[in-house]
């Protein structure tokens, strides 16, 4: 009896199973509804659409009919139950706020807020059935990649990063996304129309944001990979787009001050004197910088101790006067540094797919640090730590930060993430994320630190980002405004350009 009992039980489990499965797991024409998402497939393509936190869809689409679970920068979000109804010619996917209507033959999909109102179609086009999903296949699973919607006149569209092209309302413009001196790509995208979308790749590409259709497109990568989300004002969209990619720490009071630089100090005796001379004037200060080049060679990490004999009594004296010291980092080696071997040796440098090592030939021969790999941010900060940070440095400026590399042939570069075409623009993050990480482990908890680019969620890593080196006019100060205005539009609270310029 009690055998019998036991296997009653047994096969009741299994009918409950089989349940939740089916309940889980339901087919009609090209649509598949299971318990978390909706899949498409037809002629040989496949995608989803899934829930990306509360009133946010994902879309993940590829012709390797793989998805992958590569979140890149978005931070975790809170499961919620999608509303997904299905037919042969249909399927509709809610999430809150947000939905998606699907087209049963071509997968068009068109997203809608609660009010019925259309955010954001894919494009169609009658002679060209996959116009609005384009790949292009590069070998393995890796694809050239284009999504195309439908776009109004009357749409204004703001964020991106920050471009030099004296554009506020970026509607009419075509903007590269890779990063480069003055130009950082933040593919965050908010239109007037009421929505946010971030472009979630990485890779080289571009977004032509013209007057009838809005596309993004990937040089090389293995998916279609974007959130789309909706909000009433601007507001609330920035709000939205910092939950899923994180919000800057408060900006400690001394660094709302003035910032003394100057290309370039040459040595301390001739830093320290320009400090005394702003305290002798009664002039306010906050932070002077020790530019580039006050190593012995590029990837030393130190003080040239023939100029800068005594960094702990330097920073002893700034610290007396109120005066905090930035120092410059390059995330380059010379083949003549202390450092090089080792680094290239534990493949904590990138390497090129063919060819020699060396990225930037100018003035110096040089390779960079690989901040995509994680021993090598380790290994970085360590040398940091002893040469800086224990003599009392607390505040970096990171330079070269896209990296700036010449010739700039991406597919020629191999980071530890991938090919440069596929991950090129996560640099400047990795970069801001290896210092930061150090200095939270080493237990500063107030921090700042300059940068030159950026990418999504770099506000994360207390970083302040500079407009690079601009040239001394008006119609450059003017269109610092309107790119410091669409940078501020991508949760980059932190951001200034230099006073009077550059060049």
């Amino acid at each position: 009896m009690k055998h019998n009992k036991t296997g009653f039980i047994f096969l009741l489990i299994l009918v409950v199973a089989a349940g939740n499965l089916y309940a889980q797991e339901e087919k009609a024409g090209p649509f598949t509804r299971f318990a978390n998402h909706l899949q498409w497939q037809y002629e040989g393509e496949l995608y989803w659409i899934d829930a990306f936190g509360p009133d946010a869809l994902r879309f993940r689409g590829s012709k390797s009919l793989r998805i992958t679970d590569e979140d890149w920068n978005l931070l975790p979000q809170p499961k919620v139950q999608l509303d997904i109804s299905i037919t042969k010619d249909k399927a509709v996917v809610r999430n809150g706020k947000i939905r998606a209507e699907i087209e049963s033959r071509r997968g068009r999909i068109t997203y809608l807020n609660d009010k019925d109102e259309v955010l954001l179609r894919e494009a169609y086009h009658h002679h060209h059935p996959h116009f609005a999903r384009q790949f292009k296949s590069m070998g393995s699973d890796h694809f050239e990649v284009k999504v195309t919607f439908d776009a109004e006149k009357d749409e204004h569209l703001y964020g991106m990063g920050q471009y030099p092209n004296d554009c506020l309302d970026l509607k009419g413009t075509v903007l590269e996304l890779a990063q480069k001196n003055t130009q950082i790509s933040i593919p965050f995208l908010l239109s007037s129309k009421g929505y946010g979308f971030i472009w979630n790749n990485p890779a080289i590409g571009r977004a032509e944001l013209s007057l009838t259709h809005t596309s993004f497109y990937a040089e090389y990568t293995k998916q279609i990979d974007y959130v789309i989300f909706p909000g009433e004002t601007p507001a609330k969209l920035v709000t939205h787009y910092s939950t899923l990619t994180g919000t800057a720490p408060k900006m400690p009071e001394f660094a709302t001050g003035f910032w003394q630089s100057k290309l370039r100090y040459y040595s301390q005796e001739d830093l320290l004197s320009v400090a005394r001379e702003y305290k002798k004037r009664n002039l306010p200060i906050s932070v002077i910088v020790a530019d580039f080049y006050h190593w012995p060679v590029s990837g030393d990490w130190k003080f040239n101790p023939d100029f800068w004999p005594d960094p702990e009594g330097m920073i002893r004296e700034l610290d007396s006067m109120g005066i905090k010291l930035l120092v410059s980092v390059w995330p380059t080696l010379a083949p003549q540094s202390e450092n090089y071997s080792t680094f290239r040796n534990s493949n904590f440098t990138i390497r090129p797919e063919f060819g020699n090592n060396l990225f930037l030939q100018v003035g110096d021969d040089l390779t960079y640090l690989d901040v995509t790999h994680p021993e090598a941010r380790k290994a970085f900060w360590s040398i940091l730590k002893e040469n800086y940070y224990d003599k009392g440095v607390r505040m970096f400026w990171m330079d070269e930060a896209e990296p700036e590399i010449e010739p700039l042939e991406y597919h020629n570069i191999r980071y530890y993430r991938g090919n440069g075409l596929e991950v090129s623009c996560l640099y400047p993050y990795c970069f801001a994320q290896a210092i930061y990480e150090g200095q939270t482990a080493s237990g500063q908890t107030e921090i700042i630190n300059l940068i030159r680019s950026g990418w999504i969620g770099s506000q994360r890593f207390g970083t302040l980002l500079w407009s690079g080196d601009i040239t001394s006019d008006f119609p450059t100060l003017r269109k610092q405004v309107k790119a410091g205005l669409n940078i501020g539009l991508c949760g980059i609270p932190w951001w200034n350009t230099d006073i009077g310029g550059f060049w």
